[in-house]
């Protein structure tokens, strides 16, 4: 007969295991702070240069004036233009046929590790896929086969112009 874990060891263990999972997303998210704080340390150089070389110029500009503009938080840090490159490829390669969002996010992913792209998240990719569909879906380059609500698999196909090319 197996021994049997007293009930007052089982919760120890559980708690312990509990508090290292808590240590272990604390480290994480401190390695990103710090990934965060050198990004930081760069751009604000970055804009110290824009400033200096604007005071330059024959004609004076308050920089307090100019607003801020918020870029993508979730931007994928691949070449301009090779995301949209990748999903009408893959979808031109698909004869009209619609494409689920998770073979072009697979797809996607494949060809930005053969591209040497940072990695990301599946998560963060998919989603980066999902909005660049949804603008390519407004610019009327791609088809959407699936209901906009609702939580349906979303299906794609590239608009016949962009098929024919």
């Amino acid at each position: 007969m197996a021994n049997r874990i007293p009930p007052s060891l089982a919760w120890l263990i559980d708690k312990r295991a509990r508090i290292d999972g808590e240590i272990q997303k604390t480290k994480k998210a401190i390695s990103q702070v710090r990934a965060l704080l050198r990004e930081l340390k760069s751009i604000e150089g970055d804009l110290a240069a824009i400033d200096r070389a604007m005071a330059l110029h024959d004609i004076e500009v308050n920089l307090e004036l100019i607003r801020p503009i918020r870029s993508q938080q979730n931007r994928i840090k691949a070449p301009h233009g090779l995301l949209t490159r990748l999903l009408l490829q893959r979808l031109a390669a698909a004869n009209g046929q619609p494409v689920p969002t998770s073979d072009l996010a697979a797809f996607v992913a494949v060809r930005f590790e053969e591209a040497g792209v940072e990695a990301v998240g599946k998560k963060r990719l998919h989603h980066s896929v999902r909005e660049r569909l949804k603008c390519l879906l407004h610019e009327g380059r791609v088809c959407r086969h699936h209901p906009e609500l609702g939580n349906k698999m979303g299906r794609w196909s590239a608009n016949e112009t962009d098929f024919k090319k």
